[in-house]
């Protein structure tokens, strides 16, 4: 599980990410909702401006939300496939662990 937390707390603090959630402007991306995807174990903690990242069960929700549909991660390599529907935003990010930390590679 710290691997996987490791992996997303990176995710949702690279500046690749950042420039699309818009929070100093949007207040109702605050805080940031995650889908609970298959990746997702009770105890993952993450937190995004401040405050505890909340993990919601269904993409139905009205509120911006951040779905990170598969992760594959081994050998100090990971691959998540994403989405952030209130920007129109979907891919794959690449993140690569350096010594002990995870890094984006790519976005």
């Amino acid at each position: 599980m710290e691997d996987k937390q490791e992996i997303l707390q990176a995710l949702i603090d690279s500046n690749q990410l950042n420039r699309y959630f818009h929070a100093d402007v949007l207040p109702d991306r605050i805080p940031l909702r995650m889908i609970k995807g298959p990746w997702y174990e009770e105890g993952i903690r993450l937190t995004k401006f401040g405050q505890p990242v909340q993990f919601i069960a269904d993409v139905k929700v009205k509120e911006p939300y951040l779905d990170v549909m598969a992760m594959e991660f081994s050998e100090g390599r990971a691959t998540l496939r994403f989405r952030y529907p209130p920007e129109g935003l979907a891919g794959n990010v690449t993140l690569e662990k350096d010594q002990q930390r995870w890094i984006v590679q790519s976005l």
